[in-house]
């Protein structure tokens, strides 16, 4: 909590301190533990902020930018600054430094005085963070509690109305509109309320600021920077070390150079000063780009800009100490200065708090900047500076010094920069040559846009600078020497064993250098699947899939396939949460595998796969059919195992499996039970394979008979999404194939496809057409024709049976209705209609022909569930 002010600044403008109060106060470092939130029952400690305060003003009731008028209270409306949430603004106010007492008075005061909807402090959370309470409070209660009961707290103990019941979808949670209008009196209703033994939770509605963690950076020019992560591992271990901290904000590194760009998007800095002239520390000739470039190295934000600094976590801040001449050729290659100017550069990091200084320039040899250096050093500052970039074997000053470490540059090989300087007393050796880092913005800087690659022991200084930022990061009780002990322990030695001239002690690691304080960091702890469980049948198709939390664990990587060997998987998701929810049902009656990796920045831990079986579920009433029969849900009075309003559903659906692998000498086959089709039949085709010309594709055949190519024009090699296809069968086609009612498709690769590809190859199918149903319902009573006698479409003798023996009465019926009618006198010719199309005709003939042949030798197919396992 040392540097809560830092982080404050950080979140919000800067605004002027418009009062102070007396030497009596509590120091502001130190925790009030007055103040707190319950997380369930467990008190979360928070730091009054005793500088500034949040105010609301509700934009539903007042006009857009409205505020009051608060100068009674020592706040002016020109000095509120409009915060990112709507209606709300902070305002400096005149307790900073005052006991919390005084900050309460005020808030009260305010809140009385009825010109604000609205009045909050803001305090720290346990990770230093700004937050500030609004009016509404989270109350959610046991499950034992009755709504009565409930409600009845909720009076007592708020009061207010109740915004909504059940928020958001969660049995039991309340949000509730307090009618105070003080931060302070919300925070006592809902601690009170948290204490309830019938309340599971009570907390405010706090607005608070959400950091991002991250092990591997998203800044595209990550894969730049050897000097962080490169394969040969002649750098300085930054993502083994970021497993343990990327840095803190509350480790400054003071950089004292030409001065800092204040704005740039890329660089996590707090304003500095100018010692030079006058301001916050940033460049002002058009050669001070020194600075900017030095800073980058350390503390580049990971933020999908540029590149990514040593020590990302920590801040900045800048002391220029010179200033850049264009007279000075060539432009940025040198500064002018005093000695005065820089011993009080050097100073300055002890007023604002810096832990580690960079000193990224030689200059003329002097007693007082000798003197500020052990000044600073005594008293708890480390330092760093360049070596000196004339390839001599001597250090130049301030390298030079005691009380500062000396640090070479070298190249990725790890072998010492040519122009590097070395000799006795060098420390340290760190990446110098090719460091890409950023530059001043757009024209301003040494290179067009906002990042720049250079050579340079002015680079390898903060190289170790930031290795140092992030040692106290992970121990920031280390003493100076505490620190340098550790870095010298951790290098990679290069050159001759031991320390020598040339490399000092070694190309310094940062990840070695924090387990001289900490433990090594842990991979997540051991978990398991829950749901779906291995071996679970009668699985939902849309199953949530829960596993237990891993202890540790950043985020967890999902995947989930009918495929053991997840050659394709069908979920592959990322998620921070021990579930995930599918989107997409699954296919019905079928084997599927799942497995969860649980990750953070040291490693990952597994678990799975997990089997499970989907069930067969032809109405969709997440019941499996088996049970739906055995318990009467659903009747079955033809005996095939299907309820029987699903008898009457025409959509088919066939899916295969991921056929592996597909290639010149291996062909897929896929099979299903197939129904007359009474609509064109769609097959859909996906695949991953060598594709990408047009003599590479593939036959489709079914039964024998070829339907086309796919993948001739279009696919590519091994694509990611998979290449797709799709082909449009007319329904007399796909009939005439399908007769005997068993569908085969045969997928024939062309003589030009090779497995290729870098993991195996594969392809799979999916077919969706009408056909006829399984059973038709003359009378629509709800039950299937065959189990009525003299209602069964194509049962023309009404004998309950559709049989050769109904040849030739449907015959009589189509060419003679009346003289069948005299025939067969308990009969209705409309059971000829087999197509169902309400005319009995010759178009029925090739459906009757098809039901005679089926009916004794195909087994009745499951409606919607053709897929074969």
């Amino acid at each position: 909590m040392k540097h809560a002010r830092a982080r404050m600044q950080s979140w919000l403008p800067a605004l002027a301190f418009i009062g102070l109060c007396a030497a009596s106060a509590a120091p502001a470092d130190d925790r009030d533990e007055s103040y707190r939130y319950y997380y369930y029952k467990l008190p979360s400690w928070l730091e009054l902020d005793t500088s500034r305060l949040a105010i609301f003003w509700d934009p539903q009731t007042h006009p857009p930018g409205y505020t009051a008028d608060l100068s009674d209270f020592g706040i002016s409306p020109a000095e509120l600054v409009p915060a990112a949430l709507p209606g709300w603004y902070f305002a400096d106010v005149a307790t900073k430094g005052c006991p919390a007492k005084e900050v309460e008075s005020l808030v009260s005061a305010v809140a009385d005085s009825g010109l604000v909807d609205f009045i909050s402090p803001i305090f720290f959370d346990l990770a230093d963070e700004p937050v500030f309470v609004t009016r509404d409070i989270f109350v959610g209660f046991n499950d034992d509690v009755s709504e009565g009961r409930a409600l009845k707290l909720i009076s007592v103990h708020i009061g207010g109305p109740i915004l909504y019941k059940d928020w958001g979808g969660i049995a039991g949670v309340y949000r509730v509109r307090s009618l105070e209008r003080s931060g302070f009196a919300v925070l006592n209703q809902a601690n009170e309320l948290a204490r309830v033994p019938d309340v599971r939770f009570a907390e405010p509605d706090l607005a608070v600021t959400g950091r991002f963690d991250a092990c591997i950076p998203n800044d595209p020019g990550f894969a730049l920077q050897w000097g962080l992560n490169q394969e040969n591992d002649i750098d300085v271990d930054a993502l083994e070390a970021w497993a343990v901290t990327n840095g803190v904000a509350g480790v400054k590194v003071l950089i004292l150079d030409v001065g800092v760009q204040q704005n740039h998007p890329d660089i996590n800095q707090l304003p500095g000063h100018d010692f030079v002239s006058s301001g916050s520390g940033g460049p002002v000739t058009a050669c001070d780009n020194h600075g900017t470039q030095v800073a980058g190295v350390v503390s580049a934000l990971m933020n999908t800009l540029g590149g990514v600094g040593v020590a990302p976590g920590c801040k900045v801040v800048s002391a220029r100490i010179g200033a850049s001449s264009p007279a000075v050729p060539p432009c940025g290659s040198g500064f002018t200065t005093t000695f005065g100017i820089l011993a009080s550069g050097i100073n300055y990091s002890l007023t604002c708090g810096a832990r580690v200084t960079n000193s990224s320039f030689s200059t003329s040899s002097s007693a007082v900047v000798s003197s500020a250096y052990q000044n600073t050093r005594n008293n708890g500052v480390i330092h760093f500076a360049s070596a000196g970039n004339n390839g001599q074997a001597a250090l130049s000053f301030p390298a030079s010094l005691g009380s500062v470490n000396a640090v070479a540059a070298v190249t990725p090989a790890g072998v010492r920069a040519s122009f590097s300087q070395y000799g006795p007393g060098l420390d340290f050796c760190a990446p110098g040559q090719g460091i890409y880092t950023t530059d001043r913005s757009g024209a301003d800087g040494g290179a067009p846009g906002d990042t720049i690659t250079l050579d340079g022991t002015s680079l390898a200084s903060p190289f170790a600078a930031g290795v140092a930022a992030l040692t106290l990061s992970a121990a920031p009780y280390a003493s100076v020497m505490d620190v340098e002990a550790a870095m010298r322990a951790g290098c990679r030695d290069l050159g001759p064993v031991g320390e020598d001239t040339e490399y000092g002690s070694g190309l310094v690691s940062a990840y070695a250098a924090q387990l001289a304080f900490v433990p090594p960091p842990q991979p997540p702890a051991p978990f398991s699947l829950d749901s779906p469980y291995d071996g679970e049948s009668d699985a939902p198709q849309k199953p949530m899939l829960i596993w237990q939390a891993s202890g540790g664990a950043q985020s967890y990587f999902v995947e989930l396939d009918d495929d053991a060997a997840f050659r394709n998987p069908e979920i592959s998701a990322v998620v921070n949460s021990p579930w995930l929810t599918l989107s997409a049902p699954l296919e019905q009656d079928r084997a599927y595998y799942w497995r969860v990796v649980a990750e953070n920045c040291a490693g990952q831990t597994s678990a799975g796969p997990a089997a499970f079986l989907t069930l067969v579920d032809c109405n969709h009433n997440q019941s499996p059919d088996a049970l739906d029969i055995a318990t009467g849900l659903s009747a079955d009075c033809n005996h095939n195992s299907c309820p029987d309003d699903c008898d009457f559903q025409t959509q088919v659906r066939a899916a295969s499996l991921d056929l592996t692998p597909i290639n010149r000498n291996k062909p897929q086959s896929f099979s299903f039970a197939a129904r007359p089709a009474t609509s064109d039949v769609t097959l859909r085709f996906e695949a991953y394979a060598d594709l990408n010309l047009s003599s590479e594709f593939v036959t489709v055949r079914l039964n024998e008979a070829t339907l086309g190519n796919i993948f001739a024009a279009g696919a590519a090699d091994c694509a990611s999404p998979p290449s797709q296809a799709t082909l449009i069968v007319p329904a007399a086609t796909f009939n005439a194939a399908v007769s005997d009612g068993v569908a085969m498709l045969q997928l024939i690769p062309s003589a030009a496809m090779d497995e290729f590809c870098p993991n195996p190859s594969w392809i799979s199918a999916v077919a969706t057409y009408d056909g006829l149903p399984v059973s038709f319902d003359a009378n629509g009573d709800g039950v299937p024709d065959e189990c009525q006698p003299g209602t069964t479409r194509g049962d023309l003798n009404c004998d309950a049976v559709v049989d050769v023996l109904d040849i030739n009465p449907f015959v009589l019926a189509l060419l003679d209705p009346a003289a069948y009618a005299a025939a067969y006198p308990d009969c209705d010719a409309s059971l000829a209609d087999i197509n169902g199309d309400g005319t009995p005709n010759v178009l029925d003939i090739n459906p009757f022909i098809t039901l005679i042949i089926g009916s004794s030798e195909i087994p009745s197919p499951r409606p919607g569930g053709f897929g074969s396992r």
